[in-house]
């Protein structure tokens, strides 16, 4: 690749990339610091139809429960390029939604399951509570987002729940932001400690006390994301709109971590960590979480100037 080819910033859409011929500056950012409406949040510029949370972003109740708007802004993701014959490419970069995002504020439960009208009877739910976390194969919970209208989202959007919205416009400051306190790429959702005692508070999982299930769906403040979005970093693993090599991608915790590897607590806990669901015969019996988000898929993703 020429000196040209690599100097030119990567704009993704939908998955698709594009520059001009020759080296120039990145264009502004699409999106635009919005002046507040009446009945605003503080974290969201628009008019809320339902309630500020106490992170400051605009909720309503849903048919299966609460959800979140993420609001038309930057977020600082790692987005996974998948290019090079299989190898996976991993960069910091600029998430930009130009529309808002709704994002289901907990992880569906049986008895969403049991409210869906156009969802298949599934005997393995049977004698389950309602407030039991929903666990599904990749295309159940594909199916189940659908018939409720809804979807899965991707992992840059997951992303952008756990951390909220981003104050920089270049993708190089993220890539540099180490600590996580200027662009909030923050390893967590609950920030970047990692000790034990940030985990046993933050983070529902067996390493701080015997645990012998999932809790139950309903309000968890103490393990809420900036934006209010709960159980993103742990209870039980989430899927989400990504594949790999024909393999479907999960993200979150889990709560029966105890006797891991350290390091990997720390990957299954934090945000940055998309993994794969490795049981490729069909039908996937793995069954992991379900949340669901409302809103048009299409987002730019603003990556840094890089050989690709």
């Amino acid at each position: 690749m020429n000196s040209v080819g690599l100097s030119c910033a990567i704009v993704v859409l939908l998955g698709s990339a594009g520059c001009t011929g020759s080296a120039r500056k990145d264009k502004p950012p699409t999106h635009r610091d919005a002046v507040s409406a009446p009945g605003a949040c503080k974290g969201d510029a628009a008019a809320c139809p339902g309630n500020c949370n106490t992170q400051g972003y605009c909720e309503v109740e849903g048919e299966f429960g609460p959800e979140v708007r993420l609001p038309p802004a930057r977020y600082a993701v790692k987005y996974e390029l998948r290019a090079h014959d299989g190898i996976m490419n991993k960069d910091p970069a600029l998430l930009v939604l130009s529309e808002p995002l709704w994002v289901s504020k907990r992880e569906s439960s049986v008895g969403d399951y049991r409210r869906c009208k156009a969802c298949a009877p599934k005997a393995f739910l049977d004698g389950q509570a309602d407030d039991t976390p929903l666990e599904l194969s990749f295309a159940d919970a594909q199916a189940f987002c659908k018939a409720t209208g809804r979807r899965l989202a991707t992992p840059e959007e997951w992303q952008a729940a756990a951390r909220g919205p981003s104050p920089c416009t270049d993708p190089l400051e993220v890539r540099d932001d180490r600590d996580g306190t200027t662009c909030n790429f923050r390893r967590y959702p609950w920030g970047d400690d990692q000790t034990p005692a940030a985990l046993c508070k933050y983070g529902y999982n067996s390493v701080c006390e015997k645990r012998t299930g999932p809790h139950p769906i309903g309000p968890q403040p103490d393990y809420a994301s900036p934006t209010g979005v709960e159980d993103l970093s742990g209870n039980v693993e989430e899927w989400v709109d990504g594949a790999y090599q024909g393999r479907p991608a999960y993200k979150g915790g889990h709560w029966d971590l105890m006797g891991r590897d350290p390091s990997e607590l720390w990957l299954e806990l934090g945000v940055p960590g998309t993994e794969y669901d490795d049981y490729q015969n069909l039908p996937d019996p793995t069954r992991l979480g379900v949340r669901c988000v409302r809103g048009n898929p299409k987002f730019e993703l603003k990556l840094r100037a890089a050989p690709i």
